[in-house]
């Protein structure tokens, strides 16, 4: 029964990551109709580096219903954080040493914080616009921050996850090459 609670949570979080990265990427819901709205110039997400004055130059061609959308696909993209980091989790566990296991959960955290807090600055920013048009360039600037912690997080991440796996390969073959002796 273990074992299907396991396969039942690894698909779980598989779903959840796929569906929110294809909504936010090919349908309505994203950046499709973002982009209609701001001149296709993206999500602050996945930009590498903005200034205030070019977010605020966005939210300005976004007007009320792109910033609304931008909004909502934070809402979305608040489910794809929760998702990429049950899955990065699940991908680096069995590759890890029991007494390094902890490292499976404590490295992508890092992204995870760095990811909600770029989201949710840029939130408070956009609905700071959105009722008074008033900017907060500190607000922007955090963001911007937080966003190339995220992406430098991601890295350091991959990095890791491959290491992982590079040392359990030649773990395995050590072992294997001991038996054979």
């Amino acid at each position: 029964m273990k074992k299907i609670l396991k396969i039942a949570l690894i698909c779980l979080a598989i779903a959840v990551t796929v569906t929110a990265f294809v909504l936010l990427n090919f349908t309505n819901l994203g950046l499709v109709k973002l982009n209609s709205l701001n001149g296709n110039r993206g999500m602050f997400d996945t930009m590498f580096g903005y200034t205030p004055q070019y977010a605020y130059q966005t939210m300005y061609i976004m007007g009320d219903a792109g910033i609304r959308q931008h909004l909502i696909m934070h809402l979305i993209d608040y489910g794809f954080i929760i998702g990429y980091f049950i899955c990065m989790i699940l991908a680096a566990y069995p590759f890890l040493k029991e007494k390094y296991q902890i490292f499976a959960v404590l490295v992508p955290t890092g992204l995870v914080f760095a990811d909600l807090i770029e989201n949710i600055t840029m939130d408070v920013a956009l609905l700071g616009y959105l009722k008074t048009y008033d900017r907060n360039d500190a607000l922007v600037a955090t963001s911007n921050v937080f966003s190339w912690i995220k992406w430098a997080m991601l890295l350091l991440w991959v990095v890791f996850f491959i290491s992982a796996v590079a040392l359990w390969f030649i773990n395995k073959n050590k072992a294997k090459k001991q038996t054979q002796n």
